[in-house]
């Protein structure tokens, strides 16, 4: 473990980034985002971004290959992998829990996508962490108050950081800027998040469910909430094919699961045809699917779906909200008093 003066946090980034590009929270336009970096007096840690880091691991539209018609038949050139290292500077243990979720989907369940094991080869995570509890939305109601996965983590410790490496990368870039660190036996203290809601208990709401058409009737199937989810991995694959007709590029674009063509197949038919039908999916999906799927909800507890929605439609909301309920029901047939 060693010490970093908050004093020398620039110059610590500074020497960072004379090593690697640097992706790091700025606020550019009023809105705070992860951006790469040119000069490390952009960083802004005042809060929680309203963008993730996502785009850096799984890019909003991604190149998957070219191809061209030759006499030969057809010609695919595949993306090129990235070459550059880069860091994931000031991420928060919503959005490092975030990593581990994407991960376990790209790299664990299924096919091991070769475009996403290629990028995040090349990127070293840095987070930064507080012991003051609360100050990430649901962080603490889901447990990821201080969640693993950062190669390189600086705990806040009031007028100094205790930066700790967490694995070999983490290690190596510390020890580009070991001048400006110091030994010391000091340590963080986690504070205790219990977890005061059934996470699970909104799997048990049925279809007909009010709860389900009140989310409905308010949300406006923009997208808003799974542009700025952290661990929305919903994409389609689009083909461009140029004027000549004998090439073009395959690429993998977001997608959302909020708006109605995300489940319209030839004929034009939809699988899901109401707000309150995507509503269920979308919560089920965070709180239900990818739990048994592969063992994490996918809900971190970032809370920007909850402050970007123009109508507040939280599906985090709604599983608290079920799990709240259930934890009453619970209490009132063993005659306790219910929560608010």
């Amino acid at each position: 473990m060693h010490s970093l003066k908050k004093t020398r946090l620039m110059e610590f980034l500074g020497t960072l980034r004379a090593r690697h590009a640097v992706a790091a929270p700025v606020k550019r336009n009023g809105v705070r985002s992860f951006e790469l970096i040119s000069d490390e007096t952009e960083l802004d840690l005042s809060g929680l971004p309203e963008y993730s880091a996502k785009k850096f691991f799984f890019p909003p539209r991604e190149l998957l290959y070219g191809y061209k018609v030759t006499a030969k038949g057809v010609e695919i050139t595949p993306a090129a992998p990235p070459e550059e290292e880069l860091v994931v500077f000031g991420m928060r243990p919503c959005d490092v829990k975030a990593v581990e979720v994407t991960d376990r989907f790209f790299l664990e369940y299924g096919a091991r996508d070769p475009y996403y094991a290629a990028r995040r080869k090349k990127i070293t995570v840095v987070g930064i962490y507080s012991a003051k509890k609360g100050e990430h939305f649901y962080c603490d109601m889901l447990g990821n108050t201080f969640a693993e996965g950062a190669d390189l983590i600086l705990w806040d410790a009031g007028k100094h950081f205790l930066v700790e490496s967490k694995t070999a990368k983490g290690e190596k870039l510390a020890a580009t800027a070991r001048r400006l660190l110091e030994p010391t036996k000091e340590k963080p203290e986690p504070i205790d998040c219990p977890v005061n809601f059934d996470r699970g208990a909104v799997r048990e709401l049925p279809e007909d469910d009010p709860l389900w058409k009140e989310l409905g009737d308010k949300c406006l199937d923009c997208g808003a909430c799974t542009t700025v989810c952290p661990t929305c991995t919903c994409f389609d694959i689009v083909d461009e094919p140029a004027l000549d007709g004998k090439s073009g590029a395959r690429y993998r674009v977001w997608a959302s699961c909020t708006t109605d063509d995300f489940t319209r197949v030839a004929g034009g038919y939809v699988f899901r045809k109401d707000e309150a039908a995507r509503a269920r999916f979308r919560t089920l999906h965070k709180f239900d699917y990818t739990t048994r799927q592969y063992g994490l909800i996918s809900c971190t507890g970032c809370g920007r779906c909850s402050r970007e929605c123009l109508t507040k439609v939280a599906m985090v909301d709604a599983a608290i909200r079920a799990g709240i309920r259930k934890n009453n029901a619970k209490k009132n047939a063993a005659g306790k008093k219910p929560a608010d």
